[in-house]
Order: C-alpha cells, then structure tokens, then sequence
C-alpha cells in the first residue's frame, strides 16, 4: 500500500512539474529557474507562487511582470501585455493543480489585478487624465497637427483598445467617455485625406467600436477607408474596411443587411484565397472574414431567409477551420491570439447546434468554451458561453444546470445583453 502511494505521490509530482513548465514556457521562459533569474524572485517563492501556495502579491507581480517584457519586447510586447500574460498563465497553473489535486481551485486572478498592476506600475509617470486631456485638446477648426495623433495612438496604447481581453466592460466606458474625441478626429482626418492617420487611428479602435454599439460611426468609416485604400491599392486595409463592414451589417436584424455582408464577404473570401493576398493581411482580418463565413448563414436561419442542411454547414466549418489552421501555421501570433481564434469558430458551431437543436452537442460545445476562455482571460465570451450554457439547459428542463450557469454571469464581465437575458431567465423559473 505505502509503495503505491508513494508511485501516486510521484505521479502527481511529475504532472505538477509538467504544469509549471508549460506555464513557464508560454511567457517565453526555457525553464521555472530562468524565470525566477530574470525577476529576481527567490525559485521556492516562485514555485509556490505558481503552485497557489502563498499569495501574489502586488510587487511581486510586478517583477515578474518586467521580467516576461526583457524577455519578450523584441516581439512587440509592453507592459499590459504582460501584465495579461502573467494573470492567465497562473490562472492556468492553479487551476490545472487543483484539478490534479481534487481540490478547490484559488480564485483566479481577474482584470481588476490586472488593472491594478497596470495603474501602480505602468502608468506611474502617465496619468490617464493628462492622456485624454492631450488627446481631447486639438482645435477641429484646424488641421489635425502631429501631436493629435501621437496622444491618441499613446491613448489606445494604454488602454488596450483593439482586443477585448483586458478590462471589457472599462475599456468600453473609456471609449464611450471618449468617442467624440476620437471621431473628431477621424473627421478631421477624413476632411483633410489623412488616409494614413484614419487608418491606424481606426485598425485599433473598430472592435471596441463595433462593440460598444457604435455601428453607425464604424460604418461610416469603414466605407471611406474602403473607398481610398481601392485608390491606393491598398489591399491590407481594403479587406479590414470590407470586413468590418460586413460585420457591422450582421448586427443589423434585417435580411438586407445580413445578405449584403454576405456579398461583401465572400467577395474578401475570394481575394483572401490567392496567397500572396493571405501572406500580407493582418491576422485579425483572416480571423474575422473566417468567423463571418460561419455568422452570416446562422444570421439567415435566424431571420428564417436561408437554410442549409449539415453537410453544407459542415462544408463552411471546414473551410473556415482551415483558414485559421493555416493562419496559426504560418503566422507568429501571441499566444492568447491563436486560441482566440480558434475558440472564435466553435462559438459559431455551438450556436449552430442549438438552432439544429443539437442540444446536447451545443452543451459540449459551450463547456468546452468557458474552460478555453477561461485560461486565456477572455472574460466577455466566457461569459457569453454560460448564457448559452443556462439558455441550454433551461431549454432542456435541467433548472438545477440552469441556476448554476446563470449564476456565473457576473455584473463586472458581462455586457448588458448578457445581463438581461440571466435577468429575463431568472423571472421565468420565478426567481427575482
């Protein structure tokens, strides 16, 4: 018996040590000592911060937060990056012990950390108000001057505006706070040609646009963007025009619209299948035109203007699975950007199960999800994956399911259409 405990106790150990080290290595680390070296952490503290087993504090992660940036700069990365790295890479050490532990998992670090981390050690010499003061602060009535678009791009910077992993529902505030002064701006830009100061501007500020409701302004935009890139043959930012259109169009519940992204779509599609076009696209537009490929059939059936059988949905799964496959393949993407990608897809497939009424399919799907969003800190789908998850079960009479789900949407990640959904759920099993 105590020799087969002791084999056990091995196991466990070795699979621990194996955590770890894969924890290490996607912040860029050979190895826990290397890492331990480049914070100037003790390597027992470390280990023990990693296994859950003494607190993070906040200067402590702050060392390791610098230590992943020496490490990974050259690769474009600054302090947030960094800061996000750390948080889901203990996130993930944590929870996979407790699993292996059979225990009950550390509460895992959240945006408010990461915030936190951000504002005491980032931003200790850059206030956010003297930032949007600058950024606020050119005259529309003259030409946009050079110092307008620096404040800006520092401001996006900052706040990491052109991915929704960090802080969603702040980020989406700030934006709203100051959405006159950046469509000031774009207006200045657009009146005086400043094609290549919109673009930029815009390429970091369209998602957090499209999600903060603002389709009109992404609209607009998108359509002058896509207008001049054609005149200067510039096919990067004609697909990011072309696709940010079509995507706003989804958003629309009108079959007009929804068809029109359509044709706007696999018109991208078409030009994204010559090589030389895919080799040069940034990989947000390859991920986005490969997810619209699977929305706007779903859109259709929604709006009750198209059906297609499965081996037609399949058919367009592949051909999307395969774009993305292809795009990690041969791209050099940060980590957290290669799941996302990837989980981006089987949200639509999930979905795609529950209008088939697949529901047992969609539950996997969706539990699939909110594990994979959770270990890469990508709170707003994760918790879109419960609302699916609690519409679900409540669709298949498990209430007991239902509750639990809907009680890990949360008023801190969630967006409001999530918000209102648990709300509407809980009054219909009687529980407001």
């Amino acid at each position: 018996m105590s020799s087969s405990n002791n084999r056990s106790s091995e196991k466990v150990r070795r699979k621990k040590h194996e955590i770890i080290k894969n924890a290490v290595k996607e912040l860029g680390f050979e190895n826990e000592a290397e890492f331990a070296r480049k914070s100037g952490i003790d390597q027992g503290n470390l280990n023990r911060i990693l296994t859950g087993q003494i607190k993070l504090t906040d200067p402590r992660a702050n060392q390791l937060c610098w230590a992943i940036f020496d490490k990974n700069c050259n690769q474009g990365f600054n302090y947030s990056d960094c800061a996000c790295y750390l948080a889901a890479s203990i996130n993930y050490s944590w929870n996979h012990i407790a699993c292996l532990e059979d225990k009950k998992p550390r509460v895992n670090l959240t945006e408010l950390d990461v915030n936190r981390w951000v504002k005491k050690y980032r931003i200790k010499k850059l206030k956010m108000r003297e930032i949007e003061q600058r950024a606020s602060n050119f005259n529309e009535e003259d030409h946009v001057r050079s110092a307008d678009f620096s404040a800006i791009m520092e401001y996006i910077e900052v706040w990491r505006l052109k991915h929704d992993f960090d802080l969603p529902n702040i980020i989406q505030q700030r934006f709203k706070m100051n959405l006159d002064v950046f469509s000031g701006f774009i207006d200045q830009g657009i009146k005086q040609i400043n094609y290549e100061e919109v673009k930029q501007v815009f390429k970091n500020i369209r998602h957090i646009a499209h999600l903060s409701g603002d389709n009109e302004f992404v609209i607009k935009v998108s359509c002058w963007l896509r207008e001049y890139s054609r005149q200067s043959s510039d096919i990067n930012t004609y697909l990011m025009a072309e696709s940010t259109l079509a995507w706003s169009y989804t958003s629309y519940k009108d079959r007009q619209a929804v068809n029109q992204a359509k044709y706007l779509t696999e018109r991208a599609w078409n030009l994204l299948s010559d090589l030389n076009v895919f080799m040069t696209i940034d990989a947000d537009v390859v991920a986005i035109l490969s997810e619209l490929k699977l929305r706007i059939p779903l859109r259709l059936h929604m709006l009750h203007a198209q059906h297609f059988s499965d081996e037609e949905f399949e058919l367009i799964q592949h051909q999307s699975q395969k774009m993305v496959d292809r795009l990690i393949q041969d791209r050099t993407l940060e980590p957290r950007l290669r799941e996302r990608f990837k989980i981006a897809l089987q949200y639509q497939h999930g979905i795609y199960y529950f209008w088939t009424q697949k529901y047992e399919k969609a539950i996997q799907k969706f539990t699939d999800i909110t594990e994979q969003t959770n270990l890469i800190g990508w709170k707003r789908v994760e918790q879109g994956a419960y609302s699916w998850l609690g519409t679900l079960s409540e669709q298949t009479g498990n209430i007991d399911a239902c509750l639990k789900y809907l009680s890990k949407i949360d008023n801190e990640n969630a967006n409001q259409k999530r918000l209102d959904l648990r709300d509407l759920m809980y009054a219909r099993l009687g529980m407001n």
